[in-house]
């Protein structure tokens, strides 16, 4: 008998261990604040970080498995200059939006899914909660995974001289995100050039897309394409992407 309970703590031990903790905010703030963390733990390696309250993240932190937006009231994080942050987990990498409204916000700095989906927006309860994500400056890196939108409200905004990186060519994905209005664009300032694929919403912002052979790169800028590209400009809608709807608990 003892020595099945004794295998019984090793095995919850190691699973502990691997997959690590749930951890929800007990409030507003700093992400790298134990304070607004229960337990006065900041999520780490192999954690799940569950975001109920408004977070600004400024700083490197470590890897997480995942981060959950919104399984509270709201849930709200911003990352800012000098932030930098991995989500390693595979399947749901981060999710914007659970239970409620929420938005995911990248002012500078970068965050990086190495492996898992960004899920934006879900349903719950027949509820559809509405996912948005504000890529202001800095870069999202999707390595292994993919965007899914849950439904054509939720959306992907790109502005100034933030930076989208998928692993492998995404020009049908982004073209058909595109003709679904979930992904726009405005104000590209900040990275010049052309792109392989270019997109014109009508304001004199042009969203662009570059496939090097490993990762697809998309940006925004004002550079109108040359003659001999503009038949690529708005070729939207021809391999509409279904919408799929995944959840993370």
């Amino acid at each position: 008998m003892r020595k099945q309970i004794t295998i019984g703590l090793a095995v919850a031990m190691t699973a502990t261990m691997a997959f690590g903790l749930k951890i929800e905010t007990a409030g507003s703030g700093n992400w790298a604040s134990t304070s607004i963390w229960n337990g006065a733990v900041v999520p780490g390696t192999g954690d799940t970080a569950r975001v109920n309250h408004t977070l600004v993240l400024d700083s490197d932190e470590s890897d997480v498995l995942g981060i959950v937006l919104g399984r509270g009231d709201s849930g709200s994080l911003t990352i800012q200059n000098g932030g930098s942050i991995t989500a390693i987990g595979s399947g749901v990498g981060v999710q914007v939006a659970t239970r409620n409204d929420s938005s995911l916000t990248l002012n500078g700095g970068q965050l990086t899914l190495a492996a898992g989906d960004l899920l934006v927006g879900n349903t719950n309860n027949d509820i559809d909660y509405q996912g948005t994500v504000n890529l202001l400056g800095g870069t999202l890196e999707i390595m292994n995974g993919g965007i899914v939108f849950n439904t054509a409200t939720d959306i992907l905004g790109i502005e100034n001289d933030a930076q989208l990186i998928l692993g492998g060519d995404q020009w049908t994905a982004i073209d058909g995100f595109v003709a679904a209005g979930n992904i726009d664009w405005d104000n590209g300032t900040g990275i010049a050039g052309v792109g392989d694929k270019t997109w014109d919403n009508g304001s004199g912002s042009y969203l662009h897309t570059e496939f090097d052979g490993t990762d697809t790169t998309v940006w925004v800028n004002g550079t109108i394409p040359e003659p001999a590209t503009l038949g690529l400009v708005m070729i939207t809608g021809a391999a509409l992407l279904g919408i799929r709807r995944r959840f993370m608990f």
